[in-house]
Formats: C-alpha cells, structure tokens, sequence
C-alpha cells in the first residue's frame, strides 16, 4: 500500500487533475469505478512534478478506486477488513492495528479532498439503474479487401466498436478489493461507417450539451 504521505500528495494532485480534465473517474456500477487519463499529458504533469508515473497509476487503479467505491456504497468496514490482515500473534495484530488506522486516515482523505456532490450523483444513478450499464468502450480499424460475391473489391475501411455492458449490481462486494470477480458478461459489436460516427458524435454532443443545461 501506498505511505500516508504520498496518498495525501497524490489525492491532491488528483483533484486538480480532475479539474483539469486530465484524469476522470468513472463508476461502473456499484461495485466498481475506473480512471481514464490522457497519458501523454498526465506523464508530462507528473514529470514536473517530481511523482512516478506508475506509482501514481497504481494508487488510482488498485488502491483510490478501492476506497471510493466503500465509501459510496458505505463498505468501508468491508474494506479493513480484506485490506487488513489479522493475526493472534501479537506483533501482527500491533500491525494489523496500525494498518487500520491508517486505512481510515486514508479513507477521511479521500472524502475530504476527492468526494463531491458529482461523484455521489453518479454512484446513486449508476447503482439504481434498472438499465444495462457501460462497463468498457473498444475499437479498432478495419479493411473489407474481398467480397462472397464480387470477389476482390477496391480496399474500404471502417470501423469496428465494442460496447461491454454490465448490470448496476454485477460483480460482488469483493470487487471492490479483488479486481477480476466483477467480470463484464455482455459485449454488442457494431460496425461503422465514417458517416455513422459523425452522426453518434453529434447526437452525443447534441445529449451532453442538454444534460448539461438540465
């Protein structure tokens, strides 16, 4: 686990990241949330100053999401209690005891600094949703170069997206702690055309802009 001080260091550069635009945190549903960041410009700004890019990845993605979803879904003791071992020996439960107490110096962190009305919002619509959820959007570049009925054809490209879907209670508590029990169960495949992602942009676009303004 990262050390108190670099957590407290990290939680405040992460909300100005935040803010910036450059990282962003995303619930999934009840039990898990990821980060996306721009890695080029994130690099950049954590090159000036003077922090490491994969020790910071690791406090977003395997400690900091961890935290965040207990606090939401009020799993906190859940939490300790997987995050910190316990023993009958009595110099494990000296340190099971310290474990403790910073895990919760940790946790009144990440509420002071990080928690705010957005993020809360988010987690009570995603983790009441009767609908499917978006767990993970991928694509890549295709060429068509030969047709079942015209044979070779002039080169097309387009593209192929893939939506993972996931349900607002999907997954166990324990993935909160443990990353890979909150597996996706459903992916929609589509291709598209160029024209196809002019018209999701704007329709997106048009969407964000309302919700926006709601």
């Amino acid at each position: 686990m990262i050390s108190l001080s670099n957590f407290k260091k990290y939680c405040e550069i992460g909300k100005q990241l935040i803010e910036k635009d450059v990282i962003a945190p995303r619930i999934i549903n009840e039990n898990s949330m990821r980060f996306k960041s721009d890695s080029k410009e994130l690099k950049e700004i954590l090159l000036k100053e003077e922090v490491d890019y994969g020790d910071f990845i690791e406090f977003l993605n395997r400690e900091l999401n961890k935290i965040i979803i207990a606090i939401l879904s009020d799993n906190i003791d859940f939490l300790k209690h997987f995050l910190i071992e316990t023993s009958d020996d009595e110099d494990e439960e000296e340190d099971a005891e310290n474990g403790n107490e910073i895990l919760s110096e940790k946790i009144k962190l990440v509420e002071d600094i990080l928690i705010d009305d957005q993020i809360r919002a988010a987690f009570l619509i995603k983790s009441t949703s009767k609908n499917k959820l978006i767990s993970q959007i991928t694509w890549e570049i295709n060429e068509k170069t030969f047709d079942s009925y015209e044979g070779e054809i002039e080169k097309l490209k387009y593209a192929t997206l893939v939506i993972k879907e996931i349900g607002s209670e999907a997954g166990l508590p324990f993935s909160a702690v443990f990353p890979f029990v909150n597996e996706d169960k459903e992916a929609k495949v589509y291709t598209l055309t160029k024209q196809d992602i002019d018209y999701l942009l704007k329709e997106l676009t048009r969407l964000k802009d309302v919700l926006a303004n709601e």
